[in-house]
């Protein structure tokens, strides 16, 4: 007990003894001193000298009459590991007998179970409108069959029972056998659309899977098959009926499917229309990809994704190439079809050949340009040429009514004969700008700041182009810009009193700058109106999916900015942004990196090096590819990609991560941020915003 005797004489033993023994070891020590000799051992628990409660075995004997001794002997052992193993022991015992009794009740549960399910089991499968029925795996004959079977085929059980498969299912033996080993090999087996004989000798078409399982004691088959009949009725009527139509109609399963994507009905105009068999698309659900033309695919598969993911209708017109090589103009429509709990089903879609239908627009276009040269010429050559000749006479007119009073008269006819010259030949400049559209746009900028500049009598008008700025074609959103430009500097003319007008071109970023800022009267703030100018250069930007700044302060001058989003073409790229920028891919979904990398593969200066579509895949790829900027999804199915984000940085110190979730969550974005996102944007994003944001990381 760790005491030495010397400090255990002259003690109480009772005190020592534990509070809850202390009673019941007293009683006892009363009934020995009452009788002499040996007396049964007890138990109870006294202190270690390390703090710790020893339990004790103590032999007593009453020698109070030996005259030897005079006193009561007590001879004490430790028992505590024996008490610990006989509790142990106690214990186990319980959980024994408590375990025993439960699963003797959940057996009698699971017994009682078995016994309803077997009757319930009956029940369902007769009443089942599924045919289901069971045969014999080595004699092929039918040993039991619901009611619904018995309607299907119209036989009675007892002449079912005398039936095998060959006689039921109106294929040839070998492939019957065939399916039949691959059920008892594979265990179940979906087998798909069979037809079955009629004791009338008429075939019904079925839908069907099986299962290996054991009955009385004998490997069966259970086989289920769906009576398809109307279906097939309707699908027939329905091709027939869609094969009638100038149009390819098409059936595309969902993203949600077990095959997404996938084109299971595709009819004969297709063959007409691109030349390709319909079962081409069927057989290889890449085909649509490859056929779009490399210019449109960009925006027509962000469309697919954000209709995918929205399941609002697709709408698009885009080019395919031919299996001629020939280029296709199609107008795709596919509405997305839902089941009757919302879910979705299918989408059904429509395309229409509108190749003539563009060609006509472009002819079009050919003559509203060759008639806007032309007007453009007659006004330049002969309208504008008699207003100068009509300017030049009222000057002679002018000098030879001095003194009668009328001149002040006639230089207000000549200035107003001017003015009209100067917007004619201002809208006859804007008729020639379409064909100027493919010329860059700094040559484009300079000549109408130039002819601005005659225009404006009094005014000096500067143009500063900052360095950075796209030095290519602008094409459509080139000529946008130039109008507003041009409506800015005629306002500034017209109406400023300016000495001073400057032209400035920049880039911010993704987008292009343009601003016109002149030294002359301004406004006071909230006394504009919109007139007919100011709406027309709102519009436009707008168009442009621009913004639109018109600020002033009164004798202080007026400032109007454009801002537009950079077009996303390699020839536009703002110096400094990096040539080449590799990119790896991580999100669930293949058909979204299909996407990506098909959008990425149209510039030449991004690179798709990797793919996962899981943290395990990427965490695998992060220290084996060199890659400039990670493209990552956060919803995962092994995990949430933020947790990745400081793996990809440690695998590559220089690389950024752009997160491209559908999942707007704030506490996932917040916790994307924390974890060193370099950037975060929705799914749904426009394409261009996606490319402009790797290369603005890829750059550094």
């Amino acid at each position: 007990m760790g005491h030495t005797p010397e400090e255990q004489v002259g003690t109480n033993a009772f005190a020592s003894i534990h509070p809850d023994d202390t009673g019941r070891a007293s009683r006892i020590f009363a009934e020995v001193l009452k009788s002499p000799g040996l007396h049964s051992p007890l138990e109870f628990r006294v202190p270690h000298k390390d703090g710790s409660w020893r339990y004790l075995e103590h032999a007593i004997n009453n020698l109070l009459d030996d005259p030897a001794v005079r006193g009561v002997v007590v001879n004490s052992r430790d028992v505590t590991e024996r008490k610990r193993a006989e509790e142990e022991v106690r214990r186990v015992n319980e959980s024994l007998e408590q375990r025993v009794a439960e699963r003797t009740e959940r057996l009698q549960a699971v017994l009682t179970e078995l016994e309803e399910n077997e009757q319930l089991y009956r029940t369902v499968v007769e009443q089942a409108a599924e045919n289901i029925f069971l045969v014999d795996a080595d004699t092929k004959r039918i040993i039991q069959a619901n009611a619904a079977l018995h309607r299907s085929l119209g036989y009675s059980t007892e002449e079912l029972r005398q039936l095998t498969l060959y006689d039921v299912i109106a294929h040839d033996h070998q492939n019957i056998e065939r399916n039949v080993r691959h059920i008892l090999e594979e265990g179940r087996l979906l087998i798909g659309e069979r037809r079955y004989r009629r004791k009338d000798g008429f075939l019904i078409d079925v839908e069907v899977s099986a299962s290996a399982i054991s009955y009385q004691g004998r490997e069966v088959i259970c086989i289920v098959a769906h009576d398809i009949t109307e279906r097939k009725r309707a699908e027939t009527r329905f091709r027939t009926l869609v094969e009638q139509i100038p149009a390819v109609t098409y059936i595309q399963e969902p993203i949600e499917s077990d095959n997404p994507k996938a084109v299971t009905y595709m009819s004969p105009q297709y063959e007409t229309m691109l030349g390709f068999p319909p079962e081409s698309e069927q057989l290889d659900e890449e085909h649509w990809h490859r056929m779009l033309h490399p210019e449109d695919r960009g925006r027509v598969l962000a469309e697919e994704v954000r209709t995918d993911e929205t399941g609002e209708p697709f709408e698009v017109e885009y080019r395919v190439i031919a299996r001629d090589n020939r280029v296709v103009w199609v107008r795709d429509q596919a509405l997305l079809v839902r089941d009757e709990e919302g879910r979705p089903a299918y989408w059904l879609g429509v395309q229409h050949d509108i190749t003539e239908q563009k060609r006509a627009e472009e002819a079009l276009r050919e003559v509203r340009k060759a008639e806007r040269s032309r007007i453009a010429r007659d006004l330049h050559d002969g309208v504008l040429q008699d207003l100068s000749y009509t300017t030049a006479a009222m000057g002679l007119i002018q000098l030879k009514a001095e003194g009668t009073g009328l001149g002040e008269e006639a230089q207000k006819a000549i200035d107003a004969i001017r003015r009209a010259a100067e917007g004619l030949r201002a809208a006859v400049n804007d008729l020639r700008l379409e064909e100027e559209r493919n010329r860059p746009f700094s040559e484009l900028i300079e000549s109408l700041v130039e002819r601005n500049r005659g225009m404006a009598r009094g005014q000096e008008i500067g143009l500063e182009v900052e360095e950075g700025f796209p030095t290519t074609a602008l094409g459509d959103a080139g000529m946008e810009i130039l109008r507003v430009i041009q409506e800015a500097l005629t306002n500034a003319r017209r109406h400023s009193g300016a000495r001073n007008v400057q032209v400035t071109l920049r880039s911010d970023e993704d987008e292009i700058v343009a601003e016109v800022s002149d030294d002359g009267r301004g406004f006071e703030p909230g006394t504009t109106s919109d007139g007919v100018g100011l709406r027309s250069m709102r519009e436009r930007a707008l168009v442009l999916s621009g913004k639109l700044e018109i600020e002033g302060e009164a004798r202080e001058g007026t400032r109007v900015e454009l801002r537009v989003p950079i077009p996303p073409r390699p020839e536009m790229l703002r110096e400094g942004v990096a040539m080449h920028t590799r990119v790896m891919l991580v999100d669930d979904h293949a058909h979204f990196r299909h996407l990506i990398t098909d959008l990425l593969g149209l510039e030449p200066d991004l690179e798709v090096v990797a793919q996962a579509g899981s943290l395990a895949e990427a965490r695998g790829y992060a220290s084996m590819a060199s890659f400039d900027v990670a493209v990552l999804d956060l919803g995962l199915p092994d995990g949430n990609g933020a947790d990745l984000i400081a793996e990809l940085h440690e695998a590559n110190p220089s690389a950024a991560v752009l997160v491209l979730s559908a999942s707007l969550d704030a506490r996932n974005l917040e916790r994307a941020t924390e974890a060193g996102a370099d950037e975060i944007l929705d799914k749904l994003a426009n394409p261009s915003e996606v490319v402009s944001a790797i290369r603005r990381l890829g750059s550094g």
